[in-house]
């Protein structure tokens, strides 16, 4: 079952948009049929959710009509299709594909392909040939061109808005959907377009080439010329998850023009795969001076090192951007497998009062801050377990704070929160409640009957710990 939803997933992703169908037709030489059977997958939906059908030689059956199947194919080879649809293990990942493609492959040459003539590999090297004829397909001029265009080069590309969020000449011509979020942009030359864009408030959430490709290099300093554009403002992507890595990335670029981003508009670079980047030390360096929160974690300790980056914790410019960009959970999710990186960063949390006077009132409530806060200090691991102990149990740090607010019952809230609790944690609990200082003051503010109730209810808590 889990090969019949990868097989579907595939062909839904390759044929369902709005203009596909026009583009089997009419540019690949498919069959009405062939494309309307592609594109009306049978489904229904359960509970807000698609299914689709559990039998995969049955719903072939009655997609096809059955002359196109029995004719073409004799019953050995049609348990072959089947078996190979259905069977991951045959082919790892491609098989899916390629398998459903070369189905679509019989009417692209002519109508009489007998399948015996073919080999699952040529069937598969068809297919391959297949999504290259798909790819490299010029749709034709646009006839209407409406729009404004933003930026013209002197070989007779130019960058135009469409003004739009959908565009029915560019998604024929292009062989893609032609919808975004926002405004359409449409690299041409002489009215053919070769990129589009899909861009709102300086966000890219898109870019692709012909039939949802990677836009080829060709193009790439014209993309560079739109990104780079002072007048356009363009910020950086955000990648939607429709066929994330046939997109545009910084990355495609070559090693000069990434150099460029890093020097002129660093920004650019966000949500970028960094790996992918491969940036020298130079760029990490540069970047850590303009722009630090832009990188991730693990590519600042690779670049500067265990001593380098404590000494970046020290640096109130670096630690005013992790607040302003709001990076501090980030960067405790991405050190939870580095155990070194895990325990500067325990110690930096207890330690930093920048970040603990942001941390302790980044909620509304104080209360839920603190709770945060030690969640936040706990992923860190038994260095943060440590801090935990010191800063709620063993000193009156955050104690004061809600003696200042009259409110000792919060205080009390967050040490007997399970969540919060670590090894020893109950008892070390019960001793600070117990000391006259905090019992005076608990009383005074909350009564006596009511410490009784609490000191009752936790006793009663650390024997069933016990």
């Amino acid at each position: 079952m889990e090969g019949l939803h990868k097989i579907r997933s595939i062909v839904r992703s390759l044929i369902n948009e709005s203009d596909k169908t026009d583009i089997l037709i009419n540019k690949i030489g498919v069959s009405k049929e062939i494309a309307d059977w592609a594109t009306k997958l049978d489904q229904r939906t359960v509970n807000g959710k698609t299914i689709y059908s559990d039998k995969y030689s049955i719903w072939i059956a009655n997609s096809l009509k059955a002359d196109f199947i029995n004719g073409i194919v004799n019953p050995e080879e049609k348990e072959l299709v089947i078996r190979v649809l259905n069977n991951a293990s045959d082919r790892e990942g491609k098989n899916y594909k390629n398998a459903m493609i070369q189905l679509l492959n019989l009417s692209i040459e002519t109508d009489n392909i007998n399948f015996k003539e073919l080999t699952l590999d040529q069937a598969i090297s068809r297919s391959d040939a297949w999504h290259d004829k798909i790819e490299e397909i010029q749709g034709g001029q646009i006839k209407d061109e409406d729009g404004d265009v933003v930026l013209t080069f002197p070989n007779g590309f130019y960058w135009i808005n469409l003004n739009k969020s959908y565009c029915g000449e560019e998604a024929k011509a292009m062989g893609h959907c032609g919808r975004g979020a926002g405004d359409l942009y449409s690299l041409r030359n002489d009215k053919y377009p070769y990129v589009t864009a899909d861009v709102s408030d300086g966000i890219i959430y898109q870019m692709r080439g012909r039939a949802n490709t990677k836009p080829k290099s060709d193009f790439h300093s014209y993309i560079v010329s739109l990104i780079m554009d002072k007048n356009l403002d363009i910020k950086y992507f955000e990648y939607n998850n429709y066929k994330r890595e046939n997109n545009f990335f910084i990355h495609d670029l070559s090693g000069e023009e990434i150099d460029k981003i890093v020097k002129e508009k660093p920004i650019l670079l966000n949500n970028q795969d960094f790996e992918l980047l491969d940036l020298t030390s130079k760029q990490v360096n540069e970047l850590l001076t303009k722009m630090p929160w832009i990188l991730p974690l693990k590519t600042i300790y690779n670049s500067v090192g265990k001593n380098g980056f404590k000494e970046l914790l020290k640096n109130s410019e670096f630690v005013n951007s992790m607040i302003h960009n709001d990076k501090i959970n980030e960067y405790v999710d991405n050190a939870s497998s580095n155990k070194e990186l895990s325990d500067i960063l325990a110690k930096f949390l207890y330690e930093n009062n920048t970040i603990k006077a942001y941390l302790f009132n980044k909620e509304e409530n104080i209360q839920s801050s603190i709770n945060n806060y030690i969640q936040l200090l706990k992923k860190t691991g038994n260095s943060g377990i440590t801090y935990i102990r010191k800063i709620l149990l063993e000193t009156d740090e955050i104690e004061k704070i809600f003696i200042k607010n009259g409110d000792l019952m919060s205080y009390v809230q967050i040490l007997v929160n399970k969540d919060n609790m670590i090894p020893g944690g109950i008892q070390l609990a019960l001793n600070k409640m117990k000391s006259p200082n905090f019992k005076s003051l608990f009383i005074k503010t909350h009564g006596n009957q009511t410490y009784k109730d609490i000191i009752d209810l936790i006793n009663k808590i650390f024997k069933k710990t016990q």
